[in-house]
């Protein structure tokens, strides 16, 4: 899978293959100790964002138009001017 996946099996002690499965899900549970709903819960949201593990970083290189679009809750009309965060992935990430 990933060099991404791996490092989270030998953080979580499991063989660090980069291949997902039930020992992966279930050393994940133990390790950061949750219950077995919220471990599935947050690996397969994990897989949807990251494309199963394959895309681990984040593009936040954002325009001000999509900063308003897409961070409406933060910038906007009577919040942050989103002009002082567009394209600039750093400050995006720390405001948000």
């Amino acid at each position: 899978m990933s060099a991404a996946m791996k490092a989270l099996q030998q953080r979580c002690g499991v063989t660090a293959d980069g291949a997902f499965g039930p020992n992966t899900a279930r050393a994940i549970v133990e390790h950061y100790e949750l219950s077995p709903e919220r471990g599935a819960h947050l690996l397969g949201q994990s897989a949807h964002e990251s494309g199963y593990f394959k895309q681990t970083e984040e593009n936040l290189n954002y325009s001000e138009d999509a900063l308003n679009r897409v961070f409406r809750r933060y910038f906007g009309e009577g919040k942050e001017d989103a002009s002082k965060y567009a394209r600039n992935p750093q400050k995006i990430a720390n405001y948000v």
